[in-house]
């Protein structure tokens, strides 16, 4: 599960932001479709993963007992409602904005709930790392110092990475938006402005006949 919180989603979220589409040996190349040739594979291999982690994860609950006799652990409620979110509503909002495009080429509300839900699902999970490793220490597991800074060492460096393509990718739409409206205002300004020319225009001539 640590694999699949801290390595392989972070990097099926970066893929979508990688500008395969124009690097010029990538462009005209399948993954220049970065959704179906990259993000996708990613994300499903770990999906699979995933879920052989939670079934793993729910028989060795269920051997110590946490389901019954023993107090609920954060580690166990967390897992599954991450697990249970991704499984029941992320592949078919996928789906569901894959369709969408394909009918209009725009995003729909399907697209900004499939994005957020597996943001706060990988933060979740990556937080419930954390929390194995100390409810595994509170069951008798020696735990190396190394297996801790292997683990928060790459969620550092990969959520980095991640959020920084994203707020880059936010910033160049922002700034696409911007210069696109100055333009719009422009062409307004100077369609009014031969209005008026042509209104003059239009005046002169009339008084010239009068």
């Amino acid at each position: 599960m640590s694999v699949v919180f801290i390595v392989l989603f972070p990097l099926g979220a970066i893929s979508v932001h990688l500008p395969t589409d124009r690097i010029p040996g990538l462009r005209n190349t399948y993954l220049k479709q970065r959704i179906l040739a990259i993000h996708v594979p990613i994300q499903m291999t770990a999906f699979v993963m995933m879920i052989g982690g939670m079934s793993l994860g729910i028989r060795l609950a269920y051997d110590l007992d946490y389901f019954t006799t023993h107090p609920t652990k954060a580690h166990v409620v967390i897992g599954l409602l991450v697990t249970t979110s991704l499984i029941v509503f992320q592949p078919a909002m996928g789906t569901a904005q894959h369709l969408y495009f394909r009918r209009t080429g725009g995003k729909s509300v399907f697209a900004y709930a499939h994005r957020w839900l597996g943001r706060c699902a990988i933060l979740l999970g990556m937080i419930n790392s954390g929390l194995g490793f100390q409810l595994a220490q509170w069951n008798g597991v020696v735990i190396s110092k190394h297996s801790f800074q292997r683990n928060f060492i790459l969620i550092g460096f990969l959520v980095a990475i991640w959020w920084g393509v994203v707020f880059f990718d936010a910033i160049r739409a922002w700034r696409a938006k911007r210069s696109s409206g100055a333009g719009d205002a422009d062409l307004q300004a100077r369609g009014k402005v031969d209005s008026i020319s042509d209104g003059a225009v239009s005046a002169g001539q009339g008084h010239g006949t009068a």
